[in-house]
């Protein structure tokens, strides 16, 4: 497993409250006590940490000192912590073969949360790589599911192998262009184990995902809980990664209004909060000049309409901005 909570690597502890362990340093790196977000990123062949990791609660950003370490107060609605892969670094995988770059467990915010990452570095940066999108799988019911597994799936892997033995597809990822399911989120294991099992050429397919419309779980009252199962299946909403010179940063643009009971009517844009994070994001990537950024999202953003359903334009500051 590339996640380890509570992990004891170069650290001193003390007991906090009675049920929680607190952190004086983490490999020589003091910590501060205001802290609620902690860790270590480090070489999984060398065991040593890694610098200038961007670490993210969803709301802001920091990154790894030169000790591989960062501690951060964690904005009040963290779920979850977790790391941009950097280029030179294998995706890093569950036991179950799906990325997992991001914390696993609760997120308490009244104690101090520690959770490492273990990054294995790639003989070279893969300057060749092929990106697969896959947009709208929709399930609404087993024999849906079934169908994806046997025509989408079944045609992906004859049209990756075939090009993969003539050496034309090097490095194949996946993104999966939002609503995973139609307003079916008791199906999100069903997917989400057909695309951890989704191998070519004996090799294991890295699924990235990003959240839809009919994603959004109607099963809660709130825009903010709405993403709780997908959240708890598939990690964060937005989130970023490098492969190769590409910058690669995924986000939630479902602006969801209203619950229908069965479904949620919805927008689509970014909230302020989104903009702020994504500014953050872009600050950190280097080599800018050289990088081609892809924003992936469910909603197409070009040429949107306005309103119940579509997609609002950008806003024409923050557009200026990007």
């Amino acid at each position: 497993s590339y996640y380890f909570e509570d992990d004891s690597k170069g650290s001193t502890e003390q007991e906090g409250n009675g049920d929680y362990t607190v952190y004086d340093q983490i490999n020589g790196t003091a910590i501060d006590a205001d802290c609620n977000a902690v860790g270590l990123v480090y070489d999984a062949d060398t065991q040593e940490g890694i610098p200038g990791i961007p670490v993210s609660d969803g709301y802001s950003y920091t990154v790894t000192d030169e000790n591989g370490v960062y501690q951060m107060k964690a904005n009040r609605y963290c779920r979850t912590v977790y790391i941009s892969i950097p280029a030179e670094y294998e995706v890093p995988m569950s036991e179950n073969n799906a990325p997992l770059f991001y914390s696993t467990t609760t997120f308490d915010r009244k104690k101090m949360n520690r959770n490492d990452f273990s990054l294995k570095k790639l003989p070279a940066v893969q300057d060749d790589w092929t990106l697969v999108a896959i947009g709208d799988p929709q399930v609404a019911k087993m024999s849906e599911h079934d169908r994806y597994v046997n025509e989408t799936l079944a045609d992906l892997r004859s049209d990756l192998g075939a090009h993969n033995r003539k050496g034309e597809y090097l490095n194949p990822y996946a993104l999966t262009l939002g609503d995973v399911t139609s307003d079916a989120p008791e199906l999100f294991p069903d997917m989400a184990k057909t695309m951890q099992n989704f191998k070519v050429e004996g090799r294991y397919l890295p699924f990235f995902q990003c959240i839809g419309n009919h994603d959004h779980d109607a099963n809660y009252s709130s825009a903010y809980e709405s993403v709780n199962s997908y959240m708890q299946q598939f990690g964060p909403v937005d989130y970023s990664f490098d492969r190769g010179k590409v910058h690669i940063v995924v986000m939630n643009n479902v602006v969801v209004k209203e619950n229908t009971g069965s479904s949620w009517k919805y927008d689509g844009g970014y909230t302020d909060q989104q903009w702020k994070w994504l500014m953050a994001d872009l600050e950190l990537v280097k080599d800018k000049e050289n990088k081609m950024i892809i924003l992936a999202g469910h909603i197409p953003f070009r040429y949107g309409v306005e309103k119940d359903g579509a997609c609002v334009s950008f806003d024409k500051k923050y557009y200026e901005t990007l």
